[in-house]
């Protein structure tokens, strides 16, 4: 028995029915709290929970008592470190004799919350991507009309001076970069497929760098770049434009 519960995969403690106190711990026990089996053994249940979920975890054990087993996925067990550590447990009532006691099988859940954590944030920066795709869309036309009233506008004022010309100048060339902009951005927001082209790295890590700028920016960083001419490399364009 004991050599099969020090290696069961998850954390096995037995406890008095009646008063909740521990009386057996198994090797994953151990390890994961940093108790010694010896430590463990005389304490109760609820002194390893935090002090929110103890009404909780007493509802689980009243629950297991009345039905032979019982389960929660929102509890966790408190380390001799005092860090919490999610758990899903399955509590059982067991009857031997005149004895009755509670068998605990806790599974750390703290790989799958990290998992979790990590996949919400992936949904929620795919649902940035497509907010932004959409609003490069909505901007697009209004730039491009935009650039043809400078156009028209060159035109109407050409004989003014270098003064007018100048700012006129600015003006398109600050939307060409907004352009150039929203292109590179409807291009990182594009689904990718499997398909392999020739793809001039140069170029896409310098639009890369275009579409990160403000990041950069604010975030203390000044890049400098010095690219050596290379021949293009055969690749999936929306996954190393991720990549960069």
């Amino acid at each position: 028995y004991r050599r099969a519960t020090d290696h069961a995969p998850a954390c096995i403690l037995s406890a008095d029915a009646a008063e909740g106190r521990i009386f057996d711990a198994n090797g994953v026990a151990e390890r994961l709290l940093g108790f010694p089996r010896a430590t463990l053994v005389g304490r109760r249940l609820e002194d390893l929970l935090p002090p929110a979920e103890r009404s909780r975890a007493e509802g689980l054990w009243k629950a297991a008592r009345e039905r032979g087993h019982a389960s929660r996925d929102d509890l966790h067990l408190i380390t001799s470190d005092d860090r919490p550590i999610p758990v899903f447990v399955n509590v059982g009532f067991i009857e031997y004799g005149d004895r009755r006691w509670l068998q605990l099988i806790c599974v750390d859940l703290t790989e799958r919350k990290l998992l979790e954590s990590q996949l919400i944030q992936s949904e929620k920066m795919a649902a940035i991507g497509q907010l932004a795709a959409g609003l490069a869309h909505e901007l697009r036309n209004p730039l491009a009309i935009v650039m043809n009233a400078l156009f028209d506008l060159r035109a109407l004022l050409e004989p003014s001076g270098p003064d007018v010309a100048e700012d006129i100048r600015i003006a398109e060339e600050e939307i060409t970069r907004a352009q150039s902009i929203i292109k590179n951005l409807l291009e990182f927001s594009r689904e990718s497929g499997a398909e392999v082209e020739p793809v001039d790295v140069n170029e896409l890590f310098t639009r890369t760098i275009q579409l990160m700028q403000k990041y950069i920016e604010n975030s203390g960083v000044r890049v400098k770049t010095d690219l050596a001419p290379i021949p293009p490399c055969v690749a999936n364009l929306n996954a190393l434009r991720h990549i960069l």
